[in-house]
């Protein structure tokens, strides 16, 4: 299809002044209400509905009907089992895997954006993958060449629906392979900056200040500290009375390189 652009810019001032806003936000409106999933009812009213505005306009209106592969995600949920336990709301996606009854249990790993350099520093084989940024069809793509396919998208505010597969339209026995492997859900960037914080090696320093005292169990307390910090990652640690100092000898230990007494 060609379009001739200066006869559109000609026409353009023109046709301007005959957009209605308030009919646009109409449409979008009535659009907004129907939960327009691919073959489902509510898609064929919100058809159903263009059809009528357009043919009032005098426009002739067919609709075609195929058979197609289509994928509509149901639900999802994901947990934390350790160092504490937790849910964090999250959404699956069209052409994402199922898991199987009991779920997948494993690691989580940062890898940032999720590019060919981030994904290749890090053994992902066995893990879930926690990437930054939209649940995009090449990302999943990505980590499923680098034997990954777990993933944990972080988006912004919101949790975006997304279609993870690089087939467009149904598959054809050329292309089916190519179809999506891997088990993936979306979180909000809120609840990934708090999952990022249970990982292991993500911290450059950790402060603790005045707590060890009322911990009962120092040495588990160190070992979780020890455990999210980086290699060579700063450990520093206060204590508000000299009974406690004796436990800066402790975290010491545990690679503390700071203790205010």
């Amino acid at each position: 299809m060609t379009v001739d652009i200066e006869r559109y810019l000609a026409c353009e001032p023109a046709l301007l002044p005959e957009v209605s806003a308030a009919r646009l936000f109409q449409d979008v409106r009535e659009l907004s209400t129907h939960v327009r999933h691919a073959g489902t009812p509510e898609e064929a009213r919100a058809f159903d509905y263009l059809q009528a505005q357009l043919e009032g306009l005098g426009l002739c209106v067919q609709r075609y009907h195929c058979d197609t592969l289509i994928s509509l995600p149901v639900k999802a949920s994901l947990q934390v089992v350790m160092p504490l336990a937790f849910e964090i709301p999250c959404i699956t996606h069209s052409f994402a895997v199922s898991t199987p009854p009991e779920g997948i249990e494993a690691e989580a790993v940062y890898i940032g954006s999720g590019n060919d350099e981030e994904f290749r520093s890090i053994a992902l084989a066995g893990k879930v993958a926690i990437v930054d940024g939209l649940a995009e069809p090449s990302k999943v793509e990505r980590s499923e060449r680098f034997g990954n396919f777990s993933q944990i998208f972080v988006n912004d505010d919101y949790r975006h629906e997304l279609i993870v597969s690089q087939v467009f339209g149904s598959p054809v026995p050329g292309t089916v392979d190519n179809l999506p492997h891997s088990a993936c859900v979306s979180i909000n960037e809120f609840d990934g900056k708090h999952l990022k914080e249970f990982l292991s090696g993500f911290f450059d320093a950790v402060a603790v200040l005045d707590v060890m005292g009322h911990l009962p169990d120092l040495s588990r307390a160190l070992s979780e500290l020890k455990r999210v910090l980086k290699p060579g990652g700063l450990l520093i640690g206060s204590f508000f009375s000299l009974q406690d100092s004796t436990r800066g000898i402790h975290m010491r230990e545990a690679g503390a390189q700071h203790i205010y007494l």
